[in-house]
């Protein structure tokens, strides 16, 4: 991780090989636009969804998390769209008993829906 003084905050820094992967996995989005596989972004929500629910995850588990839900995505399907991103990042969360950061993941679906 680095602390990016710009905008005043942690970020995640991709390995070259997880940049390679993520290029080759095409995602649709809510609109219908068709994006390059960005995990930092999933990997950020997930924090975004954990802070302040007192629940023990760091940035690494994070990684790992967004991690395993793009294998599981990418092995069983030929696309792979925002929703069934969702979905599999709050299953997740739930398989590692991180009830309350799922409910928090789960009300930035609904955020997401909603725009």
């Amino acid at each position: 991780m680095l602390y990016c003084e710009q905008h005043g905050k942690t970020v995640i820094r991709k390995s070259v090989k997880r940049k390679e992967r993520d290029a080759d996995v095409k995602i649709t989005k809510r609109s219908g636009n068709i994006v390059i596989y960005d995990d930092e972004k999933v990997v950020n929500s997930i924090m975004k969804a954990n802070k302040g629910t007192g629940e023990p995850l760091s940035v690494k588990a994070a990684e790992y998390l967004a991690d395993a839900v793009l294998g599981r995505l990418v092995k069983n399907n030929t696309f792979v769209t925002t929703e069934m991103i969702s979905d599999a990042v709050y299953d997740a969360l739930i398989e590692r008993d991180l009830w309350l950061t799922a409910r928090e993941y789960k009300g930035f679906r609904k955020e997401a829906r909603s725009l």
